[in-house]
């Protein structure tokens, strides 16, 4: 094994350091914004711990600095031609070679799960700043949640790709781009720019003709996706079906799985739970017989939501535990947080507050972990409604009513129709009838948009019941 040099050395043996004496909090930060969301995540966690005691408990939050790099905040000072190594989590040093061959082991240990090895891999492979090794480096990194760093290398790689002439090949990398940045401006809360990105990738890729037929469908999940969070149900729905018919064009059956489990969360939304829950089967079938542990875990988290709906909390919980025992075996943080909180709703809604609260509380951090804007509204959401259960009425509002106003920044109604009427259920509680009736007139507004069916009957049955 090559000597990976004095310096990476002294650096990797600090960290480590730092990671096993768990004296100190130990965080890689892009910028300034990831650590002020860090220490609001520790001084919030901290008020709900001071409003759940008689006697309160100071707690000393770690403020820890910033460190700003041009690629990886972990490995510096590399030469090009010079090995990298990373430590693996036995403690050892595993060789990464040079070259192309970097890339292809960067790739192999991200689909192990192995995420610090691999961003040493990947940082080993842009050395040169190759377009291919920056993109897929980018998508590492809005897999691993580190989403503004994601979303500036993905700009500077699209600079490159729109100088670069107009072939076939080059025209697929100009959607693919534009996609990634899509969902990296969906996962900040960007709705409104996420839409223009993710159709002007549509757009792009219907250039490539039959050549683009995969990241033509790709576009189109994600338009779709985005769509339906802005309430657009009829472009959703017509996103899904000519995604649906781009992947059997094109032959790609993990792609089938993927916007199968799509078009089973837009019938669920629209109150078709049987239709819902056929298309989700198909793609659970499907990638019963392929490798591909994420999709495998988005059509079982899919599956819980719709036995969710159907109040079968017993069974939808066996499903959200499923997806975040994969995700968690997978290392991707958006999608464990998710699952988190998919797991920590159903225990509310099944009594076990206390428990409730603790996965709520890691997907909160995850989230904040990630600076994942749409995961910590939610996580917050939920959070909000547990306190209201909990003798924490005015932490609750102040929760709810937050959770509302940034559901309605990011540009999702159907997120603010459910904050909403959440908290009209904390405000009837403690009196505020009023406030409650406020709150509840703006759901039902919200309602007409989103075109929840299941939102629209619960809002419509609590305004007759409190009129």
């Amino acid at each position: 094994m090559s000597d990976p040099g004095d310096q990476l050395k002294k650096v990797l043996d600090f960290k480590v350091k730092l990671e096993e004496s768990k004296e100190l909090l130990y965080k890689t930060f892009d910028n300034l914004e990831s650590l002020r969301q860090e220490i609001n995540a520790r001084l919030r966690g901290w008020m709900s711990q001071k409003s759940s005691r008689e006697t309160p408990v100071p707690v000393e939050v770690p403020v820890p600095v910033p460190v700003e790099v041009a690629t990886s905040p972990i490995y510096t000072g590399v030469k090009v031609g010079q090995k990298l190594s990373a430590r693996s989590i036995t403690g050892e040093v595993q060789e990464i070679s040079p070259g192309g061959s970097a890339l292809a082991s960067a790739e192999a240990l991200e689909a192990k799960g192995l995420m610090t090895q691999a961003e040493a891999a990947y940082a080993k492979a842009i050395v040169e700043s190759d377009v291919a090794s920056l993109e897929k480096y980018a998508r590492f990194l809005r897999r691993t949640g580190r989403f503004a760093k994601s979303l500036e290398i993905n700009r500077q790689v699209l600079t490159r790709l729109v100088g670069s002439g107009e072939s076939k090949d080059t025209v697929v990398e100009r959607a693919r781009i534009l996609v990634s940045i899509g969902i990296v401006e969906r996962k900040l809360g960007d709705l409104r720019n996420s839409r223009y990105s993710l159709n002007e990738a549509v757009q792009t890729a219907r250039m490539g003709g039959v050549d683009a037929l995969d990241v033509l469908a790709y576009a189109l999940d994600n338009l779709g996706i985005t769509a339906s969070r802005t309430g657009d149900n009829n472009q959703s729905l017509e996103c899904y079906q000519e995604a649906l018919s781009a992947r059997r064009e094109s032959g790609d059956e993990i792609g089938q799985a993927r916007t199968l489990t799509n078009l089973a969360r837009w019938y669920k939304k629209s109150g078709q739970t049987e239709m819902a829950k056929e298309k989700c089967a198909e793609a659970i079938e499907i990638l019963g017989k392929l490798d591909d542990q994420s999709a495998l875990a988005s059509a079982h988290a899919t599956m819980g939501e719709i036995l969710e709906v159907e109040s079968d909390l017993v069974e939808a919980e066996k499903s959200y535990r499923t997806a975040l025992q994969i995700n968690e075996a997978s290392g991707m943080p958006d999608n464990i947080a998710m699952s988190l909180n998919q797991v920590a709703r159903i225990l509310f809604e099944r009594g076990d507050l206390a428990v409730a609260e603790r996965f709520a509380q890691r997907s909160l951090d995850e989230n904040e972990r990630t600076s994942n804007r749409e995961g910590m509204v939610s996580s917050s959401h939920l959070l909000g409604r547990i306190f209201g259960k909990t003798s924490r009425e005015i932490l609750a509002i102040g929760l709810l009513d937050e959770a509302a106003t940034a559901y309605a920044e990011i540009g999702n109604p159907n997120g603010e129709a459910w904050a909403r009427f959440h908290l009209s259920e904390v405000q009837l509680s403690v009196g505020n009838r009023a406030e409650a009736l406020q709150s509840l007139g703006k759901a039902n507004s919200l309602v007409a948009v989103t075109g929840n069916e299941q939102l629209r009957s619960i809002v419509e049955g609590v305004i007759e019941e409190t009129s």
